[in-house]
């Protein structure tokens, strides 16, 4: 872990194969920069698995950047306090003491905090260890998205919730002690796996309570519907207009699209369009700005932003590398 401009890295060791049980002391990060200041502690566990215990306080127009090395399942909760980020398709989400969030992420920015500063802790995941995890859960559409982000490293764009009186005791245990020493590490270890088993098993049960069953008329709907939106992904659709289409009404389309495809309906145009932008990228000619003009995107920084999410580097960069031929 490193000192980066606007917060930290975990650099190399995070895209190393993290190797197993290594037993060695936290890495700490402090930073103290005008109208910022942030420390955090990074602990390995396993192969695959990883914890951050992160605090910051940000005043003003700035932020902390966080950057995994590579794109991981990160689950977290807040400890005490609030912060707030943009994702990658401009939505702004807050987190505050008591809920737990799950988000595939390389790397995010936190834009605005409590006055008093946020804590939460990061249980980081590889696509390796998820897939173990998938194995041991049981059946449902959790375990569907744990296998999904297992096999192509994607997911929906961002879950989360208050959690219950065991997630939240859980979270309690990972989050107290002192930081220094073996059986604190083992600790943290023991802890973190627990609290994922019990995030894990309240997530399906929510999923169950506020999900209705799906019928084969609603699978066929679904389907019918991507395909619309893959016909023309550049078109700006409002849920009005996706509810027409598709015959379902805002609710049972919403929760519909979750279940089948593990992600909302604008993830999934989303990614669409991103697709389609790399397409037009490849054939060279049109500008970064015409591309994402093409694709709906006015903002060429958010544009630039989803792009990178994902497909894993920037419009320009990806241009150019398939201009030199590669």
């Amino acid at each position: 872990m490193q000192n980066v401009r606007t917060g930290l890295s975990l650099g190399d060791e995070a895209k190393a194969s993290m190797p197993a049980c290594p037993f060695q002391p936290p890495q700490r990060w402090d930073w103290r920069e005008s109208g910022v200041w942030g420390h955090a502690e990074w602990f390995q566990l396993r192969s695959g698995l990883g914890y951050i215990y992160i605090e910051c306080r940000l005043d003003g127009p700035n932020h902390c950047h966080i950057d995994f090395g590579q794109t991981y399942l990160v689950m977290g909760f807040v400890i005490r306090g609030w912060a707030k980020w943009t994702t990658s398709a401009g939505v702004v989400e807050k987190v505050e003491a008591g809920q737990w969030f799950t988000m595939p992420r390389r790397e995010f920015l936190i834009d605005r905090t409590h006055s008093d500063g946020v804590a939460f802790g990061l249980c980081i995941c590889s696509r390796v260890m998820v897939g173990q995890l998938a194995e041991l859960s049981s059946q449902g559409q959790v375990n569907q998205q744990l296998q999904q982000f297992a096999a192509s490293g994607e997911l929906g764009e961002f879950v989360g919730g208050r959690m219950g009186p065991r997630t939240l005791e859980c979270a309690r245990q990972v989050s107290v002690g002192e930081s220094a020493g073996l059986k604190r590490r083992l600790q943290i270890e023991a802890n973190a796996l627990v609290w994922i088993a019990e995030l894990l098993s309240e997530a399906e049960a929510m999923v169950n309570a506020t999900s209705p069953q799906l019928n084969a008329g609603d699978r066929e709907a679904i389907e019918q519907l991507c395909q619309h939106m893959q016909h023309d992904p550049s078109y700006e659709y409002s849920m009005a207009e996706l509810c027409q289409l598709s015959g379902l009404n805002e609710h049972k389309l919403k929760s519909a699209f979750k279940r089948i495809h593990g992600k909302t309906t604008f993830g999934y145009l989303r990614e669409l369009r991103m697709d389609y932008a790399a397409s037009l990228l490849k054939q060279d000619r049109l500008s970064v700005i015409q591309v994402a003009n093409e694709v709906g995107y006015s903002n060429a920084s958010h544009f630039a932003r989803a792009f990178k999410e994902r497909h894993g580097l920037l419009p320009k960069a990806y241009q150019c590398l398939y201009r030199s031929g590669v």
